[in-house]
């Protein structure tokens, strides 16, 4: 039954049945704002409040937007087959990010469980979601679990199932650790995955004390963290890193560049030769000569 309902009386804190991210892409807004809601949620009534099934991020940006009635689609109950609907609708323009497609199947098991609208290897097929998630509670329980901001994270840079699988195995405090740097700075999706990935062993080597927490003033950017991090991880990494530099600097000139893996993540090095129309002869003849055994092989032992 359609009507029109009060914005401020649909409950927005209620997300029984949300599974999209909490980042909405910019252009709803703007379209909103311009036209209005053009796609009628739908809603169940609770006690006093009306609960959104469907349209969570779009009526969010009505009442940010101090916009004061909508319609809606006022259902007696959840309805199994608008959900499933919607769903598929969200999975196709991208709109749900990994904890959404967890969330889907506790919203499946508690409304919809009698339902046969879809099967377990169909849900799988379209979520992407691996089967310890299907078949058992305890991973998606431990994921939803996780810190608000980190939560966040994960969803709005659609983070891997592996990635995820390896924060899962990392204990409270370094996901309180994590959850305090994604919530302070902007880390890209490599370096959150190396971190995570150097966390476990960081807690394992009960070296928790050394972690940096935001505001220390050598992190400037995620890949200053990133590196303290592989420090930490790799105590010996300070001396190799200091050795390399001194064998850069004996081969380097204007001529030769040398390009080392910062973080020793490939097993060789680059040698640069930018040799200009102004450039003599002498000049790159005594590049190719300082090209010394010694040097190369000092770096190359040092990967």
């Amino acid at each position: 039954m359609e009507q029109l309902v009060v914005v401020d009386q649909i409950d927005l804190n209620d997300e029984s049945f949300k599974i999209s991210r909490n980042r909405p892409r910019p252009d709803l807004y703007d379209s909103i704002k311009k036209y209005g809601m053009l796609e009628k949620p739908y809603v169940i009534k609770k006690e006093n409040k009306y609960v959104l099934m469907t349209c969570h991020n779009r009526v969010r940006i009505c009442s940010e937007l101090n916009i004061e009635k909508i319609k809606v689609i006022l259902l007696p109950a959840p309805d199994g087959e608008i959900f499933f609907n919607n769903l598929v609708l969200k999975l196709f323009r991208n709109g749900v990010g990994p904890l959404g497609r967890i969330k889907i199947l506790n919203i499946i098991k508690q409304y919809f469980s009698d339902n046969e609208i879809i099967t377990a290897a169909d849900l799988r097929k379209i979520t992407g979601l691996p089967k310890e998630y299907l078949h058992g509670e305890n991973a998606g329980r431990a994921v939803l679990s996780f810190p608000a901001d980190l939560l966040d994270y994960i969803d709005a840079k659609d983070i891997n199932f592996k990635t995820i699988k390896d924060l899962v195995s990392i204990d409270k405090n370094g996901l309180e650790w994590l959850n305090s740097w994604v919530g302070a700075m902007q880390i890209g999706v490599n370096f959150f995955k190396r971190i995570t990935e150097h966390l476990f062993d960081i807690f394992r080597m009960d070296k928790i004390n050394q972690l940096p927490l935001p505001g220390d003033e050598k992190i400037k950017s995620d890949a200053d963290l990133y590196a303290e991090i592989f420090r930490i991880r790799y105590p010996e990494y300070s001396n190799i890193n200091k050795q390399s530099l001194e064998l850069i600097d004996k081969l380097s000139s204007n001529i030769l560049s040398v390009d080392f893996p910062d973080f020793l993540e490939r097993d060789y090095i680059m040698l640069n030769f930018k040799i200009s129309k102004n450039s003599s002869a002498q000049e790159w003849r005594k590049a190719a000569e300082n090209l010394k055994d010694e040097y190369i092989k000092g770096l190359l032992d040092l990967l």
